[in-house]
């Protein structure tokens, strides 16, 4: 989803074809660390993959630079960044960094967190970084879980699921992270929301070796190119839409219910779906053009809200039945609410081929009801 540049500037096309070349479930390795025992996984064992790069082959950032968007200029119009927001401070992550690093390790305020970002998944997000009362920081494991990246924690050494958001081997098995809200768009869209915001950049004085794909421009639109083939194909969507998912009964022992919104149900307007799905009243805020979608519960205390697209106002995209005007990051920025925030749903954008593979017949896409799961190719 991180001085480097005399790394990075060697490593690309090693991590491509070491992570590409990876063809093995792991059993074993070079790397003693990464020796998965029979038991205390929670996934299968036989499918969790050796990306080739060994524990922390793929750098972090732990020591992030930020510079004012003037400063910034080998960042594409048409290539996506991650946002975030943590008291008022706006900071945003550039794919063209993160799918180098994966991992950026920051903090705002008294604030500790882990931004990841998966390039094989398209998938980014952001956990509070304190587990357990002690701040710690994560690194790339080199494992993979069905083309998922699998984190470690430097405090307990526990390996993380990124897309299942919890983890998944070690002595926090099972515990689920705290997620922060992030927003995926792309930058043209980004610096009109935030101009102002600060935006990460490679801690080394030159930009040259970011501004390339670390798996090729083409592997995020061919929906046949996977470094590891899929166990579940779903043709319900191509396999590389992005989609907006919201995961709600986060369980590896139970079917989990995950709803889907298509890029395909968002117009270049901003659209606003208000829906109740699985006793949760929920509103999702999105526009195809700007690539960007946004959820969050629709309940503040006793109300349930309903709400409305506002066209042309970045960052603010919908009103509600009271009057109150929200922006991406569900704060109310004017309106009896004014400094009031949605709540987030447990969600994040991402590969159609991903959700699909790790969630499986839990996928439901907006806005089918009662049909959900999977359509095998051939049928």
């Amino acid at each position: 989803m991180k001085a480097f540049f005399t790394y990075i500037i060697l490593i690309p096309s090693l991590l491509t074809l070491s992570a590409c070349n990876g063809n093995t479930s792991l059993s074993g390795g070079d790397d003693g660390d990464e020796v998965v025992d029979n038991d205390g996984w929670l996934l299968p064992k036989d499918e969790i993959r050796d990306g080739g790069v060994g524990k922390d082959g793929i750098p972090s950032i732990d020591d992030p630079l930020f510079v004012p968007k003037e400063e910034i200029d080998f960042i594409v119009d048409d290539r996506l960044v991650v946002g975030i927001l943590i008291d008022n401070e706006v900071r945003a992550y550039p794919h063209q960094v993160l799918d180098w690093h994966e991992i950026v390790n920051d903090k705002i305020g008294d604030t500790s967190f882990v931004l990841s970002y998966c390039p094989l998944t398209g998938t980014g997000m952001a956990w509070n970084a304190e587990i357990e009362g002690t701040s710690t920081e994560f690194g790339v494991s080199g494992l993979l879980f069905r083309n998922n990246l699998i984190l470690y924690d430097r405090e307990t050494d526990n390996r993380w699921s990124q897309m299942f958001m919890k983890s998944v081997k070690g002595t926090m098995s099972g515990k689920e992270t705290q997620m922060i809200d992030v927003i995926e768009t792309k930058w043209s869209t980004w610096i009109k929301m935030f101009p102002e915001a600060d935006i990460l950049r490679p801690n080394s004085g030159s930009t040259n070796g970011y501004r390339d794909y670390a798996y090729g421009k083409g592997y995020l639109t061919n929906d046949k190119d996977f470094v590891f083939p899929p166990n579940n194909i779903d043709q319900r969507l191509s396999s590389k839409e992005r989609v907006h998912g919201i995961v709600f009964n986060n369980s590896l022992e139970e079917e989990t219910p995950v709803r889907v919104y298509s890029t395909s149900h968002f117009t270049d307007t901003v659209t606003v779906i208000n829906e109740r799905y699985h006793d949760y009243d929920i509103v999702v805020a999105g526009n195809k053009k700007m690539e960007f979608a946004e959820s969050f519960y629709a309940n503040i205390g006793d109300s349930t809200l309903t709400f409305k697209a506002v066209q042309d106002s970045l960052p603010i995209v919908m009103k509600d039945n009271e009057g109150n005007r929200w922006d991406v990051f569900g704060r109310a920025v004017s309106g009896p609410r004014l400094g009031e925030r949605l709540n987030s749903t447990r969600s994040f954008t991402g590969y159609w081929f991903a959700w699909a593979d790790i969630y499986d017949v839990g996928t439901c896409i907006y806005p089918e009801v009662v049909r959900c799961g999977r359509i095998d190719p051939g049928q």
